[in-house]
């Protein structure tokens, strides 16, 4: 991270001494010396400003990367050291409304605990994670 930094503090100067020199080639009298002196400017200033900030980045970004795996393994390895509960089964099942009725369903929300639950019309039931009564209604 340190090189891509150095890279980038580097390169931005560089490269944007190069586009305004070249800039400021501009208003000279076209001919073979203001090619020359483009062509320089070109090879000196902006093609190694604009290496340096690719790498930089690369380099940036690469070291984040690496930081996000770590992270990843140290999350891993807590999970497989204490593995979550298993979601409990719902204290009330689902009852089938009668054939000729076709239900209505709604998500309800927990006022415990956040969590949703799916109710049939005119059906009471426990949030899963809680235990609260939930009302469909």
């Amino acid at each position: 991270m340190f090189w891509g930094i150095l890279m980038l503090i580097i390169g931005v100067p560089v490269l944007l001494f190069g586009i305004l020199f070249m800039i400021a080639l501009i208003g000279l009298p076209s001919g073979e010396d203001a090619a020359t002196v483009i062509t320089i400017a070109l090879i000196l200033f902006v093609t190694p400003g604009a290496v340096l900030n690719v790498l930089g980045i690369k380099l940036i970004d690469r070291s984040g990367k690496k930081k996000r795996a770590q992270r990843q393994a140290a999350y891993d390895a807590i999970n497989a050291a204490s593995p979550l509960p298993n979601r409990p089964e719902p204290s009330n099942p689902v009852v089938s409304p009668p054939a000729s009725v076709s239900p209505t369903f709604k998500w309800i929300d927990c006022p415990g605990c956040g969590a949703k639950k799916q109710l049939q019309s005119n059906q009471t039931g426990n949030c899963d994670y809680c235990d609260t009564l939930l009302v469909y209604g």
